[in-house]
């Protein structure tokens, strides 16, 4: 019985972590930035922000270099094109941007 409270108060405790991943968008992409480790793409009037971030005009794909470099990617094929991309979320980055798991174009 004990291990059971134990484990439930380690999981309460944790639970305002866990962030649940979801889709914004589709949105057009009206600039983005990159630096050696991160993009981010730049919306003037902003993005949904379901999760508080403090700066919700950037969205922000950081950690690693394969997902920052498809982001890239996937951004220039739909700034040329004139396509819409969606975007996965999840919580906000060390710097108050909306973070980035995943994009894609929406036609």
């Amino acid at each position: 019985m004990r291990r059971h409270l134990v484990l439930t108060a380690v999981l309460l405790t944790l639970s305002p972590l866990a962030q649940a991943s979801q889709w914004i968008g589709p949105f057009s992409i009206s600039r983005f930035e990159t630096d050696e480790s991160s993009a981010h793409f730049l919306r003037a009037t902003g993005f949904p922000n379901p999760d508080n971030c403090p700066n919700a005009t950037y969205i922000k794909f950081e950690g690693s270099e394969v997902l920052v470099q498809r982001a890239i990617a996937i951004g220039l094929a739909a700034k040329v094109g004139g396509l819409q991309v969606r975007y996965l979320v999840s919580g906000c980055s060390a710097t108050g941007y909306i973070r980035a798991t995943s994009i894609e174009i929406w036609d």
